[in-house]
């Protein structure tokens, strides 16, 4: 797990967001084919969901695996659902409450229509649990194109909500490319994706993160790796003295993991 997360953010990290850092006009790179010139020439050509495409083909063609793909609300849309499934990888993605239609039984729904359905059979694992959950099965027209065929394909949407919830529209939604994954196995592996939460609180407020003395652009570039392999070398020295207690993580498939990037 340590040993995938450094080659993913030392070799296939995805390009800064240009409204992260911007450079100067008047001062063009000394070599355009430098790696930072091509990811700030990327970063102003592509969205945000074609750096998540492209990350993930060229984390792939780096030679590096994975079980899942697991992303939060920003990259929940169709191209990148069908990224994941062209890939043969299992997609689990926080859904946005938007327009998007799922079918279910030969009628059309968005998130929140189909949440007031399954509303009222939600239920904890156990008592001790704090959420509440329920899930189904529907069918998504991947297809962008209204002049091309549909394409259809079944993802199951698990809706999460706490038991002791304040306010009514307190709840989420999963959707998983694996229809066969349990409700408690899809979000036991998404919760794995707190850990970069985690990561960017602490390399943003602890380490430095885009935080050098200089305005160019390399010095912002080489940050994202920098910071990543300070955090790493502390987390393995307080995994080692025993100031960090875990759970036991190494038998689990490794994760590709994307988030939005932290304001600066």
């Amino acid at each position: 797990m340590r040993q995938f997360a450094i080659a993913f953010l030392s070799h296939s990290y995805c390009s800064l967001d240009k409204a992260v850092v911007e450079k100067p006009k008047d001062k063009p790179f000394k070599d355009q084919r430098s790696s930072a010139a091509r990811d700030l020439r990327r970063a102003g050509q592509q969205t945000k969901h074609q750096l998540f495409r492209d990350l993930l083909q060229r984390a792939l063609r780096a030679g590096l695996s994975a079980a899942y793909v697991l992303a939060d609300a920003w990259f929940g849309c169709k191209e990148n659902i069908r990224c994941c499934l062209e890939n043969k990888l299992v997609g689990i993605f926080q859904m946005k409450r938007g327009n998007l239609a799922y079918e279910y039984q030969a009628h059309r729904y968005t998130a929140s229509q189909l949440y007031t359905l399954v509303q009222r059979r939600m239920r904890p694992a156990n008592r001790r649990a704090r959420y509440k959950t329920a899930s189904i099965t529907v069918s998504l027209n991947l297809e962008i194109d209204d002049h091309q065929p549909a394409h259809w394909v079944e993802v199951r949407l698990v809706f999460s909500a706490p038991v002791r919830a304040r306010f009514a529209d307190t709840w989420v939604v999963f959707l998983c490319t694996d229809v066969t994954l349990s409700d408690a196995k899809i979000l036991e592996v998404y919760a794995l994706r707190w850990s970069i939460e985690v990561h960017f609180k602490e390399i943003k407020q602890n380490l430095g993160f885009l935080k050098e003395q200089s305005g160019r652009y390399q010095l912002a570039y080489a940050s994202v790796p920098l910071a990543a392999m300070r955090y790493l070398l502390l987390f393995e020295a307080m995994l080692r003295s025993g100031q960090l207690a875990t759970v036991q993580v190494w038998g689990r498939p490794p994760v590709c993991q994307f988030t939005e990037p932290p304001a600066p």
